[in-house]
C-alpha cells in the first residue's frame, strides 16, 4: 500500500538520507533533493528532506540608514513612536479650513455636475427681499400725500418754493428717512446682483453675506458723508432755509431712487434679466436723479446767471467726485470677493 498522507503514523522504512553530492559548487536546491529520494517518496517525504537538507539562506541585512531622502544628503534623526504616529496623521491640507476630516465624501453612482449659486434660491437674499417689499409698501401708503406733494413743487420758481413738511404731520417725515434706509439696501442688492457671484459653483454662505454686508456699509457710509458735507457746506456759505429745503429734497431723491430701483431689483434676481439691460436702467436712473439735484442747487442756490460756475463747482466736488469714487471702492471689493472664490 502506497502511503499518501502525512499525518499516518505508519512506520516507512526510509532509507537514510543520504548527502547528495555536489555538481560542481552548485547549491542544494528543491528539484535536487526531490530526485536525489526515490521514485515512490510521497510528498510528506519530499517535504520532510527539502526541511532536513535544504540549508537555510542567511539574510544579509543593510547597515546604511533607510532615510528615503535624495542620495547625498545626510539621514534626519529617527523620530519617537509618538512623533511618527502624529505625522502619519498628518496630511497636507492640515490647519486649513477648508479641510473637514469628518464630511465623507464617498458617493454611490455617478458623481452629480454642480449647479452655479443663483440668488433666486437663497432663502436669506428672498427674506431679505420681501421684507423690504413689504416694507416699501406701508411706508409709501403712509408716506403717499408727502411724496406726491415734493413731486409737484421740484420745478417751481424759488419764490413758490416752501417748506413740504409744515402742514404734514411728523410720522410722513419718520416715513420718508426710513424709505431712505430702505432705498440703500436695495441699491446694495442690487449691486450684489450684479458683482459676479452667480456664475461660481463653489461659494460659502459666510463670503456670500460677508459681500453683501460690505457692500451695504460702503453704500450707507458714502450716503452719510454725502449729506454730511453737504450740510456742512451749505452751513457755511448758506442760510438755514436754505439748507432746510436741499435737506428735503436730498431725502426725497433718496426715496424716489429707492421706489425707481426695486422693481429692478425683482427682474434681475428672479427673472434673469440681462447684465447690460439693467446697467442701462440704473444709469438712467441715477442720471435723472443728479439731473434733479442739479437744477434744485440751481433754484436754491444759484438762481442768478453769474452763479453758474459755482454751481458747477459746487456739484462736481459735492456730488460727481463721492460718485467716482463709489465706483471705485465697489469695482474693488467686488474683484476682492470673486478672486478669493
Amino acid at each position: 500500500m502506497t502511503q499518501t498522507d502525512s499525518i499516518s503514523t505508519r512506520q516507512i522504512p526510509v532509507t537514510p538520507t543520504k548527502t547528495v553530492g555536489h555538481k560542481g559548487s552548485l547549491p542544494f536546491n528543491a528539484a535536487r533533493i526531490i530526485d536525489a529520494l526515490p521514485e515512490d517518496a510521497t510528498p510528506a517525504q519530499q517535504d520532510s528532506a527539502i526541511q532536513a537538507n535544504l540549508p537555510e539562506r542567511v539574510r544579509i541585512r543593510s547597515t546604511r540608514p533607510d532615510t528615503l531622502e535624495i542620495p547625498g544628503i545626510p539621514a534626519k534623526k529617527s523620530k519617537s513612536l509618538s512623533e511618527l504616529t502624529y505625522h502619519y496623521r498628518q496630511t497636507f491640507f492640515d490647519g486649513n479650513h477648508f479641510m473637514h476630516p469628518e464630511v465623507s465624501d464617498s458617493r454611490l453612482g455617478i458623481q452629480e455636475t454642480l449647479l452655479p449659486y443663483r440668488l433666486r434660491t437663497d432663502d436669506g437674499i428672498t427674506a431679505i427681499v420681501l421684507v423690504v417689499f413689504m416694507l416699501m409698501l406701508v411706508l409709501f401708503s403712509k408716506s403717499k400725500k408727502a411724496l406726491l406733494k415734493q413731486a409737484k413743487e421740484l420745478f417751481n420758481p424759488p419764490r413758490e418754493y416752501h417748506n413740504l413738511f409744515n402742514d404734514e404731520p411728523d410720522n410722513q417725515q419718520h416715513s420718508i428717512k426710513l424709505l431712505v434706509c430702505l432705498t440703500l439696501l436695495t441699491i446694495s442688492l442690487q449691486l450684489f446682483g450684479l458683482n459676479g457671484l452667480e456664475n461660481h459653483t463653489v461659494i460659502t454662505s459666510e463670503t456670500l453675506y460677508l459681500a453683501l454686508l460690505s457692500t451695504t456699509l460702503v453704500i450707507t457710509g458714502y450716503y452719510l458723508i454725502k449729506k454730511l458735507s453737504y450740510h456742512f457746506v451749505n452751513w457755511i456759505f448758506f442760510d438755514k432755509t436754505k439748507n432746510k429745503r436741499w435737506q428735503e429734497t436730498y431725502t426725497f431723491t433718496y426715496a424716489a431712487e429707492g421706489l425707481l430701483l426695486f422693481p429692478l431689483v425683482l427682474l434681475t434676481i428672479y427673472f434673469d434679466l440681462n447684465t447690460l439691460q439693467a446697467w442701462l436702467y440704473i444709469g438712467f436712473v441715477v442720471f435723472l436723479t443728479r439731473i434733479i439735484l442739479l437744477y434744485e442747487t440751481y433754484i436754491i442756490f444759484f438762481p442768478k446767471i453769474h452763479g453758474i460756475l459755482h454751481l458747477i463747482v459746487y456739484f462736481c466736488a459735492l456730488e460727481i467726485t463721492p460718485l467716482l469714487m463709489l465706483c471705485r471702492v465697489l469695482a474693488f471689493i467686488n474683484n476682492n470677493f470673486v478672486i478669493k472664490i
